[in-house]
């Protein structure tokens, strides 16, 4: 899902379904009408994994544009498919353009039935003032 984005010409969400997996990534994207592209990429550490709940025990964010050198973001962590906020970082992180981000331990259980979804990440990001989203399904 992509907010408030005045000049994009198409965008996407990324999904992931957890499993047994210890790491799983989501990406989500837009291109500008100018042709500037952004992709953030959101790679989930996982740990605890029952029938129906699974524990997050970290992230990181990659981002890159083609036409900034790195924006300031802020995630967010939904519940379920959107909603109650179960996790948000207390402040705002600058991430270059092709790099990565990995300062966010949650170490929060998540549960759902299998093929739900436990939580999506809504991350700000500054230059844009604008929202993307990446789910994250059991």
């Amino acid at each position: 899902m992509i907010v408030a984005l005045p000049g994009v010409a198409s965008a996407d969400v990324g999904y992931a379904t957890v499993g047994s997996s210890t790491s799983v990534s989501a990406s989500a994207s837009y291109q500008e009408l100018s042709g500037a592209k952004t992709v953030l990429r959101t790679v989930a550490e996982f740990s605890n994994h029952k029938s129906s709940s699974v524990k997050l025990t970290r992230f990181r964010l990659c981002f890159s544009n083609t036409a900034v050198s790195g924006a300031w973001v802020l995630p967010r962590i939904e519940k379920g498919g959107g909603g109650a906020i179960a996790w948000e970082a207390s402040q705002t992180t600058y991430v270059k353009s092709g790099s990565c981000t990995s300062w966010y331990t949650v170490n929060k259980t998540f549960s759902a039935s299998p093929g739900k979804f436990l939580f999506v990440m809504n991350t700000k990001l500054g230059f844009i003032n604008a929202l993307m989203t990446s789910g994250f399904r059991r």
